[in-house]
């Protein structure tokens, strides 16, 4: 019997996933989805770019790191540890999964995610998530 070594190809699809996860329905907290809490930190702290760090928890500008918008990291970790232990990788065979928020409308936000692994190889989805704030 041969046994088959994880495959990364396997993990292309898991920073789109994450981003998917993370800008759904689903995420919601009091008043609001996760993109009309990214639209109003852009609006409120007059920028149009903000960064999460998954993995660290952290988001970028400092200013922008509200709890809103960190309440699902700890469920996008998870999400991404069962994907990892699922395909066969050790839980630190990523060292970096952000997500890179950018203001391209009034209401309309364009997510860049990628996971980054130990040997430096990246993982992004085709194409960049776009979704409208639902206020």
């Amino acid at each position: 019997m041969v046994l088959e070594m994880a495959k990364t190809k396997n993990l292309r699809g898991i920073p789109g996933n994450l981003a998917l996860s993370y800008l759904s329905t689903l995420g919601y907290y009091e008043n609001g989805y996760m993109a009309d809490w990214l639209i109003r930190t852009f609006d409120k702290l007059n920028i149009t770019q903000i960064k999460i760090d998954i993995l660290n928890e952290t988001i970028f500008p400092k200013e922008a790191q509200i709890k809103p918008l960190l309440s699902d990291i700890k469920k996008l970790k998870l999400i991404l540890e069962n994907e990892l232990n699922k395909n066969e990788f050790e839980k630190g065979f990523i060292k970096n999964a952000e997500f890179h928020f950018e203001k391209i409308g009034e209401k309309t936000i364009k997510c860049n995610s990628f996971l980054e692994d130990i040997n430096g190889k990246l993982y992004y989805p085709k194409k960049p998530i776009i979704e409208e704030s639902y206020e």
